[in-house]
C-alpha cells in the first residue's frame, strides 16, 4: 500500500500555528506530548503553543476562561 499524504500535509505550504488548550482539571504539561509529536511529524511547518492561562481555574464560567485564554 502506497503512502498518501493527508489533506493537511498537502496544504501546508506556509507555517501553521496550533494552540493547545487543556481540559477540566488538567494543565499545560498534559499537552506537551501532543506538541512534541506535532512538531516531529510536520517537521518545522507548525508552531505549537500550550496554553497555561487557565491552570488551576478549569471549573466555572466558560466565558471567563475564554477571556483569559484570549488575553
Amino acid at each position: 500500500k502506497s503512502y498518501r499524504p493527508t489533506y493537511l500535509e498537502e496544504s501546508l505550504t506556509e507555517e501553521v500555528f496550533v494552540i493547545l488548550v487543556h481540559g477540566l482539571g488538567a494543565c499545560r504539561m498534559d499537552m506537551e506530548k501532543i506538541k512534541i509529536e506535532l512538531k516531529r511529524y510536520y517537521e518545522g511547518k507548525v508552531r505549537v503553543f500550550c496554553s497555561s492561562s487557565n491552570e488551576g481555574r478549569t471549573e466555572g464560567d466558560i466565558e471567563a476562561m475564554g477571556m483569559r485564554l484570549a488575553a
